[in-house]
């Protein structure tokens, strides 16, 4: 069935995220890619802008800051300009002294609402306890274990009527939430550092450490809220003997991993850069909740930690996939500022109403190598879409099938639509592609790796997750015998046959000759089917799919419109 361009006419917003992704089941590792995506960018859709004042130096004239520059600029436009360098919008997490992405620290994220930290707690460390005033924060372990509890609000009970504690152990790939203003705290058990993502919904997350906090308070106040069960004098003991730093070490996994209190460490996670400190120090056992020392005690865990380990790696595909998809669920509506005004802008040059659409794909496609041979070689149900445009090339300018999807494929995966999802996917370095029955992959991470007149080589990855199967390009003689009409393509996959999800885009130049005549016409087109690869049954969220029709076309877009932008400057010359 070929769909109206008129049923496409209320989706005039962008998708931010590959939302079809969220169909698939929580085991399939690749599907975190697209939900990727977009870490930044589902916090993004929750998220409004806040004011600041503007930053003094010294005794000098305040002058104002960068950041508050941004948040007064008139228009999209004028945020640009104060933005003038490519380099602006570039943020490394491999300083020490940059593992808090803020507004500050980072002023392309001024009005976008959200703010990132990098993470390593050391081996036997705990984050003391501790609330971010103005943000939710997403917890996400990428490598080790780490135990946390969070305290919800009064008038939270469990089953027993007794105040909720929710506890969790956190494996690698494994995420929790902290709501705003939740108190919590994660601990390391291990003698081996953890590695963790903090994804944060506000710009300026801020950090309330609660035990300095409540022991600054007035004596007697604090006297009469503990029901005179501390006295002045112990007080002042406590007082003292808080650590200055949010991370503190814990004397009994010390213990049982040989290591000596190192002091120096700096903590990195969890920290308002305002309230940081540059050491560690020592916490007595009495001090430490039972659940966590229960944990500390547990020498022997349940999870596989091989680097090769399958369960550990589709637990751990499953829960980053949770982390992803839960924030992504607000980027749905997410159309509005900076993003979104350059996404449309670039498709702009792409009449949407000249793309023909189906929701079949040919047999050539469907029978395929990359299909039938590789990603659904067990031939289960699948969701497929296609669609396609037809180009002007004037007969003068003949242009190589090869470099027209050399074009469009740079225009995908490297276009504005793409380009939170890629950024998210680059940072963390993680490959989430697998095929048993595809030869051995060649990862490829920077938009320079894109050959601007060639096809990838096959078994290329991009960006950890698209890999390229197979591809083929027409001879030109081909077009002059029946049926006179060639196709060039390029397949690319992403998911494992593994787990729930999978799937091919196929890239392709489809040139028709028309008869008694030497015109020809040039088709790109963009054909797509996804599977559960293990099972036999349709993939999961069905209604999320047309959220999919709508972004794919985005993306078609992106990728026609690097073809027109590039012969507009090759005639043009």
């Amino acid at each position: 069935m070929i769909l109206s361009p008129n049923n496409y006419s209320n989706h005039t917003q962008p998708l931010i995220t590959i939302i079809y992704t969220l169909s698939s089941n929580l085991n399939f590792n690749f599907a975190m890619l697209n939900t990727i995506l977009s870490t930044t960018t589902a916090i993004l859709a929750c998220s409004s802008f806040v004011t600041a004042a503007p930053q003094g130096k010294g005794n000098s004239t305040p002058e104002v800051s960068l950041t508050t520059k941004l948040r007064l600029a008139d228009s999209s436009i004028d945020r640009y300009k104060l933005l003038p360098e490519d380099k602006d919008f570039l943020y490394s997490f491999n300083s020490t002294d940059k593992v808090f992405a803020t507004s500050q620290s980072f002023p392309a994220l001024t009005g976008t609402g959200i703010s990132m930290a990098t993470a390593q707690l050391p081996g036997c460390s705990m984050v003391m306890i501790h609330a971010h005033p103005r943000a939710a924060e997403f917890f996400t372990v990428i490598s080790g274990r780490v135990y946390t509890e969070a305290i919800p609000e009064g008038g939270v009970l469990d089953s027993e009527g007794k105040p909720r504690v929710i506890r969790n152990e956190i494996g690698a790939g494994e995420a929790t939430i902290f709501y705003q203003g939740t108190l919590h705290y994660q601990v390391n058990p291990d003698c081996e550092p953890a590695n963790a993502l903090a994804a944060f919904s506000h710009e300026d997350a801020g950090a309330l450490v609660i035990a300095p906090a409540l022991f600054s308070a007035n004596k007697d106040a604090l006297g009469r809220t503990f029901g005179e069960a501390i006295d002045g004098e112990e007080i002042d003991k406590i007082r003292g003997s808080i650590p200055a730093g949010i991370s503190v070490k814990i004397d009994e996994c010390l213990a049982k991993c040989g290591k000596q209190k190192p002091y120096g460490t700096r903590p990195s996670i969890d920290t308002d850069n305002r309230n940081s400190s540059s050491h560690t120090q020592k916490m007595g056992n009495k001090n430490t909740d039972g659940n966590a020392a229960k944990v500390l005690k547990n020498n022997k865990s349940s999870r596989a930690t091989g680097p090769d380990n399958k369960v550990l790696r589709q637990k751990s595909d499953s829960a980053v996939l949770a982390f992803f998809q839960a924030l992504c669920c607000g980027s749905v509506v997410t159309t509005a500022g900076v993003y979104g005004f350059t996404v449309r802008k670039r498709v702009s040059i792409v009449d949407r109403n000249l793309i023909t659409r189906s929701t079949t794909i040919p047999s050539t496609f469907e029978k395929s190598k990359s299909v039938s041979e590789i990603v659904n070689f067990k031939e289960h149900v699948h969701h497929s879409d296609w669609r396609y445009i037809t180009l002007d090339i004037p007969a003068q300018h003949d242009v190589p099938d090869e470099v027209l999807l050399a074009k469009f494929v740079k225009g995908f995966f490297g276009g504005a639509v793409l380009r939170l999802e890629r950024l998210t996917l680059q940072m963390l370095g993680i490959k989430l592609v697998h095929f048993s029955r595809a030869a051995q992959t060649t990862a490829l991470w920077s938009l320079k790796d894109i050959p601007e007149t060639k096809l990838l080589p096959d078994n290329s990855v991009l960006f950890g997750v698209f890999q390229v199967l197979d591809s083929r390009i027409a001879k030109a003689d081909d077009i002059k015998h029946p049926p006179k009409q060639t196709e060039s393509y390029v397949d690319f996959a992403f998911g494992s046959d593994e787990v729930g999800f999978a799937g091919v885009h196929r890239f392709s130049v489809v040139r028709s000759q028309k008869e008694h005549s030497d015109e020809q016409t040039v088709q790109i087109h963009f054909q797509h089917m996804t599977c559960n690869p293990t099972v036999n049954k349709p993939l999961r969220m069905q209604w999320m799919l047309g959220f999919h029709e709508m972004y794919a076309d985005y993306l078609f877009r992106d990728g026609v419109g690097e073809i027109k932008r590039w012969m507009s400057q090759a005639i043009g010359n």
